[in-house]
């Protein structure tokens, strides 16, 4: 736990441009609440009409992001996120990419992965999925 900490806190005083920490382990900090975005949103996803969905999933991802959010005395604002694999359905037509991107600019989010990792490439569950997040435009750490 203190190993996984000190490598978030040396990541975030390098001042990168992104503040996205990808835990491979677990996202299990004290203080910090992993959010299962999956779940929460496919609640409230099955309220919406198909056809809505795409309008609407932007706008409650935020606020489930929002209700969410934790200050962290190491990390500062911090979400920590898992289970997204509901974003890269493809009538979602979800940029999961900006949204990694957007939130990691001005709080700290670990994303715990389950997926393989390659590079600067996330795919979900296996490289043969054919979903894959680019993660080359964005600083990040692995851990």
């Amino acid at each position: 736990m203190k190993d996984f900490k000190d490598k978030i806190v040396s990541f975030l005083n390098s001042y990168p441009r992104n503040r996205l920490i990808i835990s491979v382990n677990s996202c299990d900090i004290e203080e910090i609440n992993c959010i299962d975005v999956g779940s929460l949103l496919a609640l409230e996803l099955k309220n919406i009409e198909k056809n809505k969905m795409i309008f609407k999933i932007n706008q409650l991802l935020d606020d489930i992001i929002v209700k969410n959010k934790t200050q962290h005395k190491e990390f500062g604002e911090t979400i920590a996120i898992e289970n997204i694999g509901l974003l890269l359905e493809p009538e979602l037509k979800f940029n999961v990419e900006k949204f990694l991107s957007d939130y990691s600019q001005n709080n700290t989010l670990i994303l715990k992965w389950e997926g393989e990792i390659d590079t600067n490439q996330l795919y979900f569950l296996t490289k043969n999925n054919n979903h894959k997040i680019d993660l080359n435009n964005i600083s990040h750490i692995v851990i």
